[in-house]
Formats: structure tokens, sequence, C-alpha cells
């Protein structure tokens, strides 16, 4: 069952890349992190941005709370011949398929997370993701 329809696209030289979706009736988003206990904090002012070395928890496809740590704060490069910047870079490995999960910090309350950002890309021993901050500030988005 569909829940929504992309009503716009917004790319940024991969620092960010949003979809707009109009929610169908009857369908509702939630901020409950899936497959674990915590919950998400839908706030733009609680939205983190990558500080190196702090610790941050992948949820994918594939991968449930897995622990991590930011290594880069500004990666920019190639993959593939498409060029990309201001990207996070992570010490947690992805497979393919985690594109698109989620990375959050712990949160100020219990069982709480604060978004960091959204899988991108895995190049090599590279896991790089597109900042919540670069989305949010650069469009004025609502994060959910």
């Amino acid at each position: 069952m569909p829940v929504g329809e992309v009503k716009l696209l917004r790319l940024g030289g991969a620092a960010y890349d949003v979809s707009f979706v109009a929610l169908n009736s009857g369908v509702s988003s939630s901020n409950t992190i899936t497959r674990t206990p915590y919950t998400l904090i839908l706030s733009n002012e609680e939205i983190d941005h990558p500080i190196y070395g702090k610790l941050v928890y992948v949820n994918s496809r594939y991968q449930t709370n897995t622990p991590g740590y930011i290594t880069n704060t500004n990666w920019s490069g190639s993959i593939e011949g498409t060029y990309h910047e201001k990207l996070i870079q992570l010490s947690s490995s992805i497979q393919r398929g985690d594109s698109g999960g989620l990375v959050s910090s712990s949160g100020p309350y219990s069982n709480s997370r604060v978004q960091e950002g959204i899988i991108m890309a895995q190049d090599g021993t590279r896991t790089l993701v597109c900042s919540a901050a670069n989305i949010v500030n650069l469009w004025y988005l609502t994060c959910y």
C-alpha cells in the first residue's frame, strides 16, 4: 500500500537528497525507530551538527542500533564518477540496501535519539552520510 505521493525533490551535490511527500489519507508518520526502544526527537532545534569522534548509531534495512563513530565531518570526493561534497564519514560499515537508513546519536531524554543524518553510500571502507543539519538548514525543511 503506498503511503503517499512525492510532490517535490531537492538535490544538492549529495550534500542532501530530499523528497517532499504528501501522505495519503489514514497514513501518519511516527518517531519510533524500528526494532529499537528509541524514539527520534522531531524538532529542527534538536538536530545535531556532526562532530569528529562522536558516537552514533546506524539503523537501516540490515542494521539495528549499530554503533560507530564520525571519522570525517566534511568528506568530498568522487564515487563512480560523480563528485560529492560536505558528507559525513562513519567508522561503521554498511551493506547494499542500507542507503536511506537513519544515523542518530543519544538524545537528552531516556530512550531518545537525535538525528545526525541519512546513509548515502558505501565507498570501499567509507560509509558516507548526508548531514541532517545540511538537509534541514539549507532548505528550511521539517525533519520527520
